[in-house]
């Protein structure tokens, strides 16, 4: 595939058109449940062997300017420790559950993450894959390269709707793992099971390249441990609006000719990375993938921002809810301190000009279905400590036991100051009685 048919693909997603089409549907059937003001995806049919596939693609994030060798397929991580400390809750692999076939999609998205993990670790140029087709809109055959060819384990049914499954699968995939820059808005989609993941930039085939990318993207997210502060000082409240300002201060966004960018890294996280720019999705996938790095609970959310195609973020914070963020329309080039406006909101006030996608749609406006947000903004002066138990997890081992207390009788003897983190019962002291408030908190999480 030369570039300048591919930049075509990407512009044609841009616009809020979903590529060719390798699946078989018309856009009328693609846009079904999808309101007369969102972008309605669609796709090419194109025939390889006897096999069906749909070259889809998901609609750009265009609207986010309104705040101002061969690599092997049983490879993993790597031992890669980056890798393991960026993946999150995997909200989208935990959806899988409602697909019809749960066990084939968990295995196709694991397989992509394989694939993925094993690419983010191979330092060699990779040649990628040759497909072979023939396009059923003019009968011709063709042929282009793509970045790699993944299956699924768990063999799947030949239908247009496992070729439906197959895109749906791949964009959660995208979702949950933003730190795979490489695997971009734009897929076949096999009604045999199979995905292939178009090439939107020739670099991402060069190890040098690749290893460029991926210690710049390192050495971003490493830089970030000096703003968050994970013994127990710290809210997660305080550590995400931390990640929140790092993002919007270190990019801008991206535009040509006033248009939202189509170039690839716009769209992924090496626009704010490496070139300090980039569209609403760059914005949210680095914020996403610095909150699963320190492990705040977060999800990746398309819909549509004002009456355009946009992106932003949900987040956990401490009172156990879910709240959303949106760095973007945040952004308005300055730093003069006040990101407030789109940060860690409720639904009410979100919901006034943000709207998600939802299960309903198709191809890359399909999204899960969110966790329940809560209605009011998140209240950062409110005191959460008592019924949080992971805040007072104090040695980090997942739960509350006896180490927790032995860690509390340590501080006690160590320091007379008051630390607020510490005191378990919200006396405003920090003393024996947060010790035995904090015995009882552990009996009554063994019961």
């Amino acid at each position: 595939m030369n570039n300048t048919f591919l930049r075509r693909l990407i512009s044609a997603a841009a616009a809020g058109a979903v590529c060719l089409s390798l699946l078989g549907f018309s856009a009328a059937a693609a846009g079904k449940g999808a309101a007369a003001d969102e972008p309605v995806p669609s796709a090419n049919v194109l025939q390889i062997g006897d096999v069906t596939a749909y070259l889809v693609g998901a609609p750009a994030r265009t609207e986010c300017d309104s705040g101002a060798a061969a690599v092997s397929e049983s490879s993993s991580s790597g031992g890669d420790d980056f890798l393991a400390r960026c993946r999150g809750i995997d909200w989208g692999y935990g959806y899988l559950d409602n697909f019809p076939n749960p066990q084939a999609a968990k295995s196709l998205y694991n397989e992509l993450y394989n694939f993925s993990a094993a690419l983010w670790n191979n330092p060699n140029d990779y040649a990628g894959e040759l497909v072979e087709y023939t396009d059923l809109a003019d009968n011709v055959h063709k042929s282009m390269r793509v970045l790699g060819m993944v299956k699924p384990k768990v063999s799947m049914s030949y239908s247009d709707e496992t070729a439906t499954t197959v895109s749906r699968v791949y964009y959660l995939f995208r979702h949950d793992h933003p730190e795979f820059y490489f695997c971009g808005m734009t897929i076949l989609s096999y009604n045999s099971g199979q995905v292939a993941i178009i090439i939107e930039d020739e670099g991402y085939l060069k190890g040098a390249k690749r290893t460029e990318y991926g210690n710049a993207v390192k050495n971003y997210v490493k830089s970030s441990e000096a703003l968050v502060h994970n013994d127990y000082t710290r809210t997660d409240y305080q550590n995400a609006l931390e990640l929140y300002k790092k993002v919007m201060n270190g990019m801008s966004y991206a535009k040509v000719n006033g248009a939202a960018s189509s170039e690839p890294f716009a769209h992924n996280i090496l626009g704010g990375i490496i070139e300090k720019s980039g569209v609403c999705e760059s914005y949210a996938k680095i914020f996403s993938m610095l909150m699963n790095y320190h492990g705040i609970d977060n999800v990746y959310v398309g819909g549509i921002g004002s009456s355009e195609s946009h992106a932003w973020n949900l987040l956990k914070l401490d009172d156990g809810k879910y709240y959303y963020a949106d760095s973007t329309w945040d952004d308005r080039g300055d730093d003069n301190g006040n990101y407030n406006q789109y940060f860690a909101k409720g639904s009410v006030t979100f919901g006034r000009d943000h709207r998600p996608f939802d299960p309903q749609m198709t191809y890359g406006t399909f999204l899960y279905t969110l966790p329940e947000v809560a209605a009011g903004d998140f209240d950062p002066n409110g005191n959460y400590r008592s019924t949080n138990s992971r805040l007072i997890d104090f040695d980090k081992s997942g739960g509350l036991t006896n180490r927790d207390i032995k860690t509390l009788q340590q501080l006690i003897v160590r320091s007379g100051s008051y630390v607020s983190y510490y005191d378990v019962n919200n006396d405003k002291k920090v003393n024996n009685r947060d010790l035995k408030e904090l015995q009882r908190l552990i009996t009554g999480a063994k019961a």
